[in-house]
């Protein structure tokens, strides 16, 4: 389209239809948009992603009259266009079946052994793809926080069967902790939100707090607790976590793997255990494998942990039912002092 014809012309007549909802919930909230991703029709009927930024016009009594901003193409050739278009078909159809499953790895007390928590995953049946691919892909196509919201609330509908003296964590990017939906779909969590941490991950780093505080503020509000996951590896940062004041610290499994072994990582686990508790805040290993990294993180003074070596995780019920029955997940290693 030329400039003028693209003037006169509707959302509806330049996005496609399965993005239309998505770019005017953006619109509606008149905050502007960056590096958002959607697919345009051009005027011969064909199909185009395109990224762009925008922000709105302000007029004379202080509405938004307008957007300005610039977009530019996103697949490089007609074969990533096809890749990008049939990712974001298969995302679509997941979001509308709800072919989207919420498994559960259970957190342990180092003290007791005795489950604490609950991370949630999500798991895609029937798929080649994994779990990290899925959010990926949703991320090059502009999904991430529709498929994030979805996999939130697969996984507060199902944690009511969980024990009902654990928390459940859910994971979400900065993204989406700033969507308005996620504190809506919190507001009507089926379980209390005293059992409910929402753990920020990061696939880029925040540059910029003045938003994301008053989110996570808004969450502490609700009786929703916090947690700042990868810390020590990626962008979580101590400076991250200064800004943030999680009530939990997840120790990234890169400082985890091997500790027993490696001194270096030891010390650096060691500032990470001293650091949270300077904060008040709970320090939870992530990633677990063996008795030796076990046995090391007990004497550093971890505060809870998680891993294949207590348990995997699972949707299987009778699985979470014996695991609380027993009491100890350290039953797994019974030499391990509780």
């Amino acid at each position: 389209y030329e400039l003028g014809e693209v003037m006169r012309l509707n959302l509806r007549d330049l996005v496609h239809p399965l993005e239309y909802e998505r770019l005017t919930e953006h619109v509606a909230r008149g905050v502007g948009w960056q590096g958002e991703k959607w697919r345009c029709l051009l005027r011969d009927g064909s199909e185009r992603w395109f990224s762009g930024s925008a922000v709105p016009l302000i007029g004379p009594r202080g509405q938004v009259v307008g957007y300005t901003g610039s977009a530019q193409p996103l697949g490089r050739n007609a074969e990533e266009e096809l890749r990008l278009t049939q990712l974001a078909n298969e995302i679509y159809a997941r979001l509308e079946s709800r072919q989207i499953h919420a498994v559960y790895q259970p957190i342990v007390s180092m003290a007791s052994g005795r489950l604490v928590g609950a991370e949630s995953l999500s798991r895609f049946p029937d798929s080649d793809r994994s779990p990290q691919d899925w959010f990926a892909g949703a991320v090059d196509v502009g999904l991430q926080v529709m498929l994030e919201l979805a996999a939130v609330e697969q996984c507060l509908r199902g944690a009511t069967r969980l024990p009902d003296d654990i928390y459940v964590s859910v994971n979400v990017s900065p993204d989406t902790l700033l969507d308005p939906r996620l504190l809506q779909l919190l507001s009507a969590a089926p379980l209390p939100l005293r059992r409910v941490v929402v753990e920020i991950t990061e696939h880029a780093a925040i540059t910029d707090y003045v938003d994301v505080i008053p989110a996570v503020e808004e969450l502490r509000a609700l009786g929703v607790r916090i947690a700042v996951d990868d810390a020590g590896a990626g962008y979580a940062s101590f400076r991250h976590i200064l800004r943030l004041k999680p009530n939990k610290i997840k120790l990234d499994r890169s400082l985890v793997a091997g500790l027993h072994e490696d001194p270096a990582l030891v010390a650096l686990a060691t500032a990470v255990v001293s650091f949270g508790r300077e904060m008040g805040a709970v320090v939870i290993a992530e990633g677990i494998e063996s008795l030796e990294e076990l046995r090391c993180l007990q004497e550093i003074g971890i505060d809870s942990a998680q891993g294949y070596l207590l348990g995997r995780p699972t949707g299987d019920w009778t699985t979470w039912n014996e695991w609380h029955r027993h009491g100890s997940l350290f039953r797994i290693a019974p030499h391990v002092a509780s």
